[in-house]
């Protein structure tokens, strides 16, 4: 091992509401020696973009690695064994649990940028890290709320047992106008349809993360129509995929 510990880059961007959210980490070892937000609107211009970047981060950098938040809903979580498709790209993100995501999707996000993402993340990736985190006893739902997208893992310490992706916005044909009303009817649902299929489990609590859209008093609604504890948390996601980055490249050392 040499004497000193190289330097690491980390770029990470989410996209909502036509805004670029850019989150940069430099660090030299286990310590970070540079840390930065940049927020471009989508309605910018290629070359004012271009320039903003510029001053923002060395995209050049050797040790750089990017990442990309998707949140389409075509993603989907395999549990078990993967049958390889065409047209796709899988990311193993545990044994047990692989991620299926469109590749034409992930094209369109590097050429929308104009960078080639060394990693591009699946709402399903964020959910399991963010389940691993997690402290929790038997089966639990696990939900990931970004923009218009719900993402739903149910699941113990051993394995997944349920996993599945809604979009609000194609769930209702007229829009209920309150966001935390329709988030509830989707979550019940979603419990309602894992009972369907899995008569003997019991979900003993409800982990919501969200994206800062959802009221501070969803927990309690569920919680006083369903009886099951529930929890709400809010989540940085470009900080929190920009982590994830960091862990993995960590784990590939």
């Amino acid at each position: 091992m040499g004497l000193f510990s190289p330097v690491k880059s980390f770029l990470s961007v989410v996209l909502k509401d036509n805004i670029c959210k850019f989150y940069y980490r430099k660090l030299s070892g286990k310590k970070v020696v540079d840390e930065k937000v940049e927020k471009i609107d989508l309605k910018t211009s290629e070359e004012e973009a271009s320039v903003i970047l510029a001053k923002f981060a060395n995209l050049g950098e050797k040790r750089l690695t990017t990442s990309f938040l998707i949140d389409s809903k075509e993603q989907k979580a395999i549990l078990g064994e993967v049958e390889i498709k065409e047209n796709f790209a899988y990311q193993e993100v545990d044994k047990g649990f692989t991620v299926e995501l469109p590749q034409e999707i992930i094209e369109k996000m590097d050429e929308k940028f104009g960078i080639k993402f060394d990693s591009h993340t699946s709402l399903f990736k964020v959910l399991y890290f963010l389940m691993k985190n997690q402290h929790f006893g038997e089966t639990a739902m696990f939900v990931l709320k970004f923009s218009d997208k719900i993402a739903f893992i149910v699941g113990n310490q051993e394995k997944v047992a349920y996993a599945n992706i809604v979009s609000m916005k194609d769930y209702f044909e007229v829009d209920l106008g309150d966001e935390d009303e329709m988030f509830y009817e989707i979550l019940k649902g979603e419990i309602d349809k894992f009972y369907t299929e899995h008569e003997s489990d019991f979900i003993n609590s409800i982990f919501i993360y969200n994206d800062g859209s959802l009221g501070n008093e969803i927990g309690y609604v569920i919680f006083s129509r369903i009886f099951v504890k529930t929890s709400l948390t809010f989540v940085d996601f470009v900080d929190f995929i920009n982590k994830i980055s960091i862990k993995e490249s960590v784990r590939r050392r």
